[in-house]
């Protein structure tokens, strides 16, 4: 009986130690934004330059495992029309604390080190308009076609 009581009372610290330890951690806000998206927005090839980037868009979801990734950019350019654009390819960049960036697209959008996006009607944005583009990573699939808006969408 003296020993169940001995074990009883040193067990007891012990549970509320380990409730104590074993409690839900709530989610910190610096390991939030580890993922990079890269959009890279191509224009009209020429013989010069067969693959032109016209805009590099970044952007860090608070999650890789989202459905659908949802961009605007604003036209770059104060006074002419923004460059036309054909095409975009996108890359996802994973940040951990022991590694630089690593490129994870491959496992997350397409199987390739770069993903080109799916085809859409060439884009032309005058200043103050807004290109938007939603794409849907499930599908592998624009959610709406990627469109000029005039404001914000």
């Amino acid at each position: 009986m003296k020993l169940l009581l001995l074990a009883l009372m040193l067990a007891s610290p012990f549970a509320a130690f380990a409730q104590s330890v074993l409690k839900p951690v709530q989610p910190q806000p610096g390991l939030q934004g580890l993922t990079t998206i890269e959009i890279r927005l191509k224009g009209v090839p020429t013989a010069t330059n067969p693959s032109p980037t016209v805009r590099l868009i970044k952007w860090s979801p608070k999650t890789i495992d989202v459905e659908t990734f949802a961009v605007s950019e604003m036209c770059w350019n104060a006074k002419s029309p923004c460059p036309k654009i054909v095409e975009a390819t996108a890359r996802v960049y994973l940040t951990l604390p022991w590694l630089p960036n690593v490129n994870v697209t491959r496992f997350v959008l397409c199987p390739a080190a770069e993903c080109l996006l799916p085809p859409f009607s060439a884009l032309q944005a005058k200043p103050g308009e807004i290109h938007w583009f939603i794409y849907n990573r499930y599908t592998a699939q624009w959610k709406t076609p990627p469109s000029v808006v005039s404001g914000a969408p």
